[in-house]
């Protein structure tokens, strides 16, 4: 017990001492402030208006979702606890204590570890407040899962990043570890968030550290009784993911103990170790001392403040970081290139010169911190040193080394954005597009709006270091109004936020920024007047001497208001003002509106291609608009297919010709009207169809002709969005498996499955069966092609289409559109249909759910013998669900080695069937029930079993 003494004591200095900081109280509002917002976020996103803002599942995806306060605060204490003795200059005292090297990590490592444990105890509290939030949107608080979901994930978490940041600290012998483990985070956020679709998909749930995709699909399982009541189900990702990462926290750990030792971490890195000169035969001069004239002309301060400026970049450049940063931003575009969805595209794009200057979003947020930290500490770095009072002795104003460090600081920004720009360039090389390289669009965006924009955080920075003495109050303080700039330009307060311009984010490739183009460069002067403006307060509080408390620092800042501090202040406020009254009087700009075909008119600078397609009923001329030819032939293949298809199943084209035209992305996506297509210039037209696949992009333009039959004339009427859009989908679909082959399908009803449930998750209201639905695209296209397909499997694909044929030519193709409703089309193919097999229409009338599997399986020399488990409930449009019973026609097939299926059987499953018996095939390696996934299944992982192989 003695042994563990040191130990103890050391954990509780550690807690003790962050406790008692203020800014650790900081970190915990902040921490409770961010889960009222993550709940209200979360809420909005996936939830329905049946379950509440502090349902239980909100509650697990709340602390699965983390966040990045606890983030930076784990990775800023875990790097501080260990730097601290190296700052305070007290590393040879605590060095010196009877206790091994072990003990002093490991007590440090407990202790931060505990304490940012107990900070975290305000992601709970920040969910029990809600209620004075948003008290319409609150029901009964269940504690238990509250605790449940704190204890399931968020120590395994913090375990996981403090591990991180303490294993780099040690690493790096320095602060930067800690920082780069907060990057690191502040990556991943970011990448998650652009990507939210692919992070939800069952291959890359191991890769999630903080199991948040693990927690919503599991979520997205429960009824809404279950998700406002009950308790999270333990799924088998789940376990295997928290061994996973807690294996790799542990595993760092232990590197880390194996690595440290008391003397190593106090010297410097070899390369850094200079060796002292020594020179021999001196001979001392004995001249008379030169004589030194002072000089103190402005033109001598300038040069003081251009050397200044090369010693601080030379000893910033000394550190790793500045290098590592620049070779970071060089990797993070390459791989924001190739991993990062537009917002509004959903799919992987060509990178061209727009879509690499739009990456100084993303990217821009994870630059700006690290500009920040490096600006604090480099604000902070004499006092961190104790070297302020010899500093500011020297015979320098304010002004010559203030100057020098932001100066230093802008040079990094511009090395930053120019390795961007740099990276970009490589990356369209590299994909065959040097001819796209707008080196105009990468001086703008790059120059204009993001070096600009590092440039005035930087200065107000510079201005809040100044006004916080403490170095990581100051820090601190710098961030977070950092975030809540980012947060204001994300969510939009009516007016553009300091160092953001308006519509940055909304170029189009075919006209630009607009309206905007001509507003934007006022805002760049404005806040380049307002950094200046700052830059000017800065310089007037920035302290000089023995540290003073605030009265004393106000009346030396008066003293410095002398007449060329005067006349600065006036040189920036008075073009300030009239900028900002420039500003008040331009006109009113409304955001873009859609481009309809009725108010797009094809520039001069698109394609125009005009070509005819012959089908059984004719020929149909067809003319392209494209801005973007990349995928021209994948869109005409598209076209081609679907005319010829739509004529053979629902008779002649309807209109004279066909014209599809390249818009810009404002707006609807795409719109297909009366013999003409308007298709958004990010969905399909550079698409990168090596990484996206040819899929969403002929299926989408599939679609849209498809519709030209089925969607152009009954827009309005009730109960058509089957009929509408449906139809077409499922009509797409068959097109896309003759083209590309059947493996196609599995993929495409998995998607449309996903969709279904992320569109019923957000469904406020109710939610309307596929016989009452219009307008509600996660019931129509979604919902619709799983329906459509299990009854094309049960039925057949070609009697189906017959049926869909003869539809459409007593109701649209006669000119009775009003009768082309979704229940007109049920009351007919329950007409053609056999009576064994009408009762697959329920699925068309009623919200059907299913949870099907395998049983128990034996395997025989030329069969194998198995039993089909099914249970079946209904929805009640709310997320409400009763058992029904099952009475339901259900696949069985068997697959060879890649899921491709050999041979399969409609099977009527009932409430007690025996056995049955299905014939084996000689490359058949698995069984599955509902193999394409067509029927709304709660778990289908448990659909498909191997067989055993002699």
């Amino acid at each position: 017990m003695q042994s563990l003494t040191p130990l103890y004591h050391l954990i509780r200095f550690e807690i003790n001492y962050h406790l008692r900081r203020p800014v650790t109280y900081v970190f915990a509002l902040l921490i409770a402030g961010q889960a009222v917002w993550y709940s209200q976020r979360l809420f909005d996103y996936y939830a329905n208006d049946k379950t509440f803002v502090n349902s239980p599942a909100n509650m697990y995806l709340v602390m699965a979702s983390f966040g990045m306060a606890i983030a930076v605060m784990a990775s800023i204490l875990a790097g501080q606890s260990i730097t601290k003795d190296l700052d305070h200059k007290v590393t040879g005292y605590m060095y010196s204590l009877p206790m091994s090297n072990h003990t002093y990590l490991i007590g440090k490592f407990l202790g931060t570890y505990i304490t940012v444990l107990l900070l975290s105890l305000f992601y709970p509290v920040g969910v029990l407040v809600l209620p004075l939030f948003f008290p319409d949107q609150t029901g009964p608080f269940y504690i238990g899962p509250l605790i449940d979901a704190f204890v399931r994930v968020v120590p395994q978490n913090i375990l996981l990043v403090t591990s991180m940041a303490f294993a780099l600290t040690v690493f790096t012998r320095r602060m930067l570890g800690a920082y780069l483990t907060m990057l690191l985070f502040m990556v991943y956020f970011l990448l998650m968030e652009s990507n939210r679709e692919a992070a939800f998909e069952s291959d890359l749930l191991m890769l999630d550290p903080f199991c948040f995709g693990i927690t919503k699909d599991t979520v997205d399982g429960l009824s809404t009784a279950e998700q406002n009541t009950g308790y999270l189900p333990f799924a088998d990702f789940f376990i295997i993911n928290r061994l996973l990462w807690l294996g790799a926290a542990l595993g760092l750990l232990v590197k880390a103990d194996a690595q440290f030792s008391f003397q190593d971490f106090v010297e410097q890195p070899q390369s850094r170790r200079q060796s002292p000169k020594v020179i021999e035969n001196f001979i001392p001069q004995t001249t008379g001392l030169p004589v030194m004239m002072p000089l103190f002309t402005t033109a001598a301060r300038l040069k003081q403040a251009a050397w200044l400026t090369w010693l601080e970049f030379r000893m910033l450049f000394r550190q790793p970081v500045a290098v590592l940063s620049l070779l970071a931003v060089m990797l993070l575009t390459v791989a924001y290139a190739y991993l990062y969805r537009t917002e509004g595209a959903d799919q992987f794009l060509l990178p061209l010169t727009s879509q690499i200057t739009a990456l100084r979003h993303p990217i821009g947020i994870a630059l700006s911190l690290l500009l920040i930290i490096l600006t604090g500490e480099l604000s902070y770095r004499e006092q961190t040193t104790r070297f302020q009072l010899i500093y500011d002795t020297l015979p320098f104003p304010a002004w010559v080394t203030l100057s020098a460090k932001v100066l230093t600081m802008v040079v990094l920004a511009l090395g930053l954005s120019l390795g961007l720009g740099l990276a970009g360039i490589g990356v369209q090389l590299a994909n065959g597009l040097a001819s796209d390289i707008n080196g105009a669009l990468y001086t703008r965006d790059l120059l204009l709006d993001g070096f600009s924009g590092f440039v005035q955080r930087i200065i107000l920075t510079v201005l809040i270091t100044t006004l916080i003495p403490n170095r990581y109050a100051g820090l601190f303080v710098s961030i977070l109004v950092y975030l809540l700039l980012v947060t204001a330009d994300a969510v939009g307060i009516g007016v553009p936020v300091y160092s953001f311009l308006p519509a940055a984010a909304d170029y189009s490739e075919l006209t630009g920024y607009g309206l905007y183009a001509a507003i934007q460069p006022y805002y760049v002067l404005l806040w380049w007047l307002v950094a200046g403006l700052l830059f000017l307060l800065a310089l007037g509080w920035q302290p000089r001497g023995i540290e003073t408390h605030a009265t004393a620092r106000i009346r030396q800042w008066q003293q410095r208001i002398n007449r060329p501090y005067r006349l600065a202040l006036l040189a920036v406020t008075i073009p300030l003002l009239i900028v900002y009254g420039l500003i008040l009087h331009l006109p009113e700009i409304k955001p873009p509106v859609a481009f309809t075909p009725q108010n797009w008119t094809p520039p001069a600078s698109q394609q125009q291609v005009n070509y005819t397609i012959r089908t059984a009923q004719g020929t149909i001329p067809v003319t392209i608009y494209a801005q973007h030819t990349y995928n021209l032939p994948l869109i005409k293949q598209a076209i081609t297919d679907a005319l010829q298809s739509g004529s053979a199943v629902l008779g002649k084209y309807p209109y004279p010709s066909l014209t599809v035209a390249e818009v810009p992305f404002q707006g609807d996506p795409a719109i297909s009207v009366a013999g003409q297509i308007n298709l958004s210039e990010r969905r399909g037209w550079f698409t990168d169809i090596v990484r996206e696949g040819p899929d969403e992009t002929y299926l989408l333009v599939s679609r849209l002709v498809f519709e030209q039959w089925l969607g152009t004339q009954n827009v309005d009427e009730p109960a058509t969005g089957l009929v509408q859009h449906g139809i077409a989908e499922f009509l797409a679909l068959q097109a896309l498996v003759n083209r590309y082959g059947e493996l196609k399908l599995p993929v495409q009803m998995a998607k449309h499955f996903r969709l279904y449930k992320k569109g019923r998750g957000r469904e406020k209201g109710y939610e309307p069966t596929l016989a009452e639905s219009a307008q509600k695209p996660y019931v129509d296209i979604h919902k619709a092609s799983l329906a459509l397909h299990d009854l094309g499997q049960i039925w057949g694909y070609k009697k189906l289409n017959e049926c869909i044929g003869q539809f459409y030519s007593t109701t649209i193709g006669a000119g009775k559109p009003e009768k082309a409703t979704t229940p007109a089309l049920l009351r007919q193919l329950n007409a053609r249909m056999p009576d064994s097999l009408t009762a697959q229409l329920v699925n068309f009338t009623k919200r059907n759910w299913f949870d099907i599997q395998i049983g128990g399986m034996i395997q025989q020399a030329d069969g194998v013998v198995f039993k089909i488990i099914a249970d079946k409930w209904q929805d009640d449009g709310t997320g409400n669900q009763t058992k029904a019973r099952i009475e339901d026609w259900i696949q069985v097939a068997l697959l060879d080695e890649q899921k491709r299926i050999l041979s399969r059987r409609e099977l009527f499953v009932g409430p007690d069937e025996p056995p049955i018996t299905l014939a084996l095939q000689p490359k058949a390696k698995y069984i599955a029930v509902d193999p394409l996934g067509t029927l709304p299944d709660l778990n289908r992982r448990n659909n498909l079993k191997r067989l055993v192989v002699d």
